[in-house]
């Protein structure tokens, strides 16, 4: 008898919707739920077959699990270790296992929402405004977050974090729809890392790019893989039209619209020829072949480098919203990298093309590279609101405008005024 009526109050507690599934909004295992034993960074698979398919997260434990039907692998760990609270990594469905009903509480909202940030407009305007504080009690900037290395990734950290200056790029991955499979391409990793970076409500105060390098490592055959330090400049130009690829015809203008300029080559006997660009390229001056171990770096003005585009052999004749430059630090003989040290002094404001084009710059993202060619680092600073951070990886250091003028920069991206 008491049986029969523990079963008649647990049918009273549950809803059947349409198709036989269930949902109940009294769960009594929402206490074994470990937020900080949460990460969403990694890949979507099954951590013991290893298969991306019908993936499940245990909020217990953090790990990944197939299935959650009978003999499956989440089933199993559910009656294994207790652990019986469950998230869809597909659809932030939540499940209670081994019963397997759907679980209905706004209190897992933020759960939900740290594996799928979603943004509005007007969200997404208060951003640069914005701070949050980690389930650990770190306090972080929204946009302003530290990225893992996963060893000598450093190359794709400063990129991606320069990629996050660039709005009308953000906005169009702050506003695209849900991820839900590796099968959504190389945009959908690098959307869905976007909005971990600028999400106010991180139960972390970093973020791994894991999932988006894998997808990397795949689309390049390998050419930029975890382990290997490229250059971030090659890594760009790849970057650039694997989105493009990945986004299909109609949506390559996210792209071509932020960065792409036109400008004229003339040749030595043929008709100048009119080509596109996304960065342009300055050669630093050669150093003194002796120097004097007391003498000071060799400086140069960023524009007497932009020198070379102002006429001669190259010609612009359109500038991008956003312009790219790098600063060629290394060259290659036979034998071995060298690395040029000198300083470029650059201006934070105001960078003047006026008297080619009507076109003035602010500066929003530097590149550093610190160290020898073949062992160096990288690292990024970056203007947020009206301060600027150097980003280091995890690192994240509020530092005065001067510290960026004095850097070895690298690579330079300016917004259009």
């Amino acid at each position: 008898m008491e049986k029969r009526l523990k079963r008649r109050a647990e049918v009273d507690l549950t809803e059947f919707y349409p198709g036989g599934k269930r949902a109940r909004k009294d769960c009594p295992y929402l206490g074994q739920i470990k937020r900080q034993a949460l990460d969403f960074d990694f890949e979507k698979q099954c951590s013991e077959t290893l298969s991306p398919l019908n993936p499940y997260a245990c909020l217990t434990c953090g790990r990944y699990f197939q299935g959650k039907g009978k003999s499956t692998p989440a089933y199993t760990h559910s009656l294994e270790e207790q652990h019986h609270v469950y998230i869809s990594l597909t659809d932030c469905t939540i499940w209670c296992l081994p019963d397997n009903y759907e679980v209905e509480d706004a209190s897992l909202n933020d759960v939900k929402y740290n594996l799928q940030p979603h943004f509005t407009p007007e969200l997404i305007c208060r951003l640069d405004s914005l701070s949050a504080r980690a389930l650990d009690g770190t306090e972080y900037l929204p946009g302003c977050l530290g990225l893992n290395n996963l060893k000598r990734t450093d190359f794709v950290n400063v990129a991606l974090q320069a990629l996050c200056r660039v709005k009308p790029l953000r906005d169009f991955c702050l506003l695209s729809p849900p991820s839900s499979s590796s099968s959504d391409g190389l945009f959908g990793r690098f959307a869905e890392l976007v909005k971990k970076i600028w999400n106010p409500k991180n139960f972390k105060g970093h973020v791994s790019p894991h999932e988006l390098l894998q997808a990397i490592v795949d689309a390049s055959g390998k050419r930029f893989k975890i382990g290997e330090q490229r250059d971030p400049m090659q890594f760009l130009v790849w970057f650039f039209n694997a989105l493009s690829d990945s986004l299909g015809s109609k949506k390559k203008t996210v792209i071509e619209e932020a960065f792409q300029g036109q400008l004229s080559v003339l040749g030595e006997e043929s008709a100048p020829r009119e080509t596109k660009f996304f960065y342009l390229s300055l050669d630093l001056p050669q150093t003194p072949l002796f120097k004097d171990q007391h003498s000071a770096l060799q400086q140069v003005g960023l524009t007497e480098l932009l020198a070379k585009y102002r006429g001669g052999k190259y010609v612009l004749k359109t500038l991008p919203p956003y312009l790219l430059i790098q600063v060629k630090r290394f060259t290659k003989n036979q034998f071995f990298e060298e690395k040029n040290n000198t300083i470029v002094n650059f201006p934070l404001r105001n960078l003047d093309f006026s008297d080619i084009l009507p076109a003035s710059y602010d500066l929003i993202a530097n590149v550093v590279h610190e160290g020898k060619p073949d062992s160096g680092t990288y690292r990024a600073q970056v203007r947020h609101g009206e301060e600027w951070y150097d980003i280091q990886d995890l690192h994240v250091n509020k530092i005065l405008p001067q510290q960026v003028t004095v850097s070895e920069c690298y690579l330079l991206l300016f917004e259009r005024q």
